[in-house]
């Protein structure tokens, strides 16, 4: 575990173990780490839950008992948090979609064009898997998208049918002035790899 927090690493690096082996432990010694090496480095710990984050920034603070004022470079947060935070100081003011919107529209479009071949849930996992992960936004980008990990093939015939649905759900997110969650990293990021720098050195 200190050799991994210890490292110095050229680019990303993945570290996986199974529940117990300490991965959260690493994450918080390897912040604690780039912190104290140089008097600037930024690093956001990041985390997918954000009942997480709470207790992960309790636990860094412990660690930087002996420096608190090393905790200002230094933000923990969901992801999403703050991906939303970082849209709202570059882009502006959003309106997010739920995912219990998008499926009840797609209930809603199944039900008007009676296709009974496609579950709801199906459509469901497709428009969140390859269509908006993709931000495929018309019927030729999905004819030849990838559709990795989606077991079940689709003809073309199939897809055009699934894409009637799809783009209804497209027109809804555009009549709403909405983005789903997919959308606004989409957009954060091409904005974002045209500043002069990034918002932080290192990301945990």
């Amino acid at each position: 575990q200190q050799e991994l927090v210890d490292a110095h690493y050229n680019g990303p690096v993945r570290i996986s173990g199974s529940a117990g082996t300490g991965k959260t432990i690493v994450a918080l010694h390897r912040v604690n780490h780039l912190l104290r090496i140089s008097y600037d480095t930024r690093v956001l710990l990041a985390t997918i839950s954000p009942a997480l984050a709470g207790f992960l920034h309790a636990q860094l603070r412990k660690l930087l008992a002996d420096k608190p004022r090393l905790g200002e470079r230094v933000e923990v947060c969901s992801v999403d948090d703050y991906a939303q935070r970082l849209y709202r100081i570059h882009v502006g003011e959003f309106k997010l979609a739920t995912r219990g919107q998008v499926a009840e529209w797609i209930n809603e479009a199944c039900k008007a064009t009676g296709d009974a071949k496609f579950k709801p849930l199906f459509l469901l996992n497709e428009w969140d898997d390859v269509v908006d992960a993709q931000q495929i936004t018309n019927l030729e980008q999905y004819q030849v998208a990838e559709r990795i990990g989606r077991k079940v093939r689709l003809s073309a015939e199939r897809k055009a049918a699934m894409w009637a649905i799809f783009s209804q759900v497209w027109s809804r997110l555009k009549e709403g002035d909405l983005l789903t969650q997919a959308g606004l990293y989409h957009r954060l990021n091409i904005v974002l790899e045209k500043l002069p720098a990034s918002p932080v050195d290192h990301v945990v």
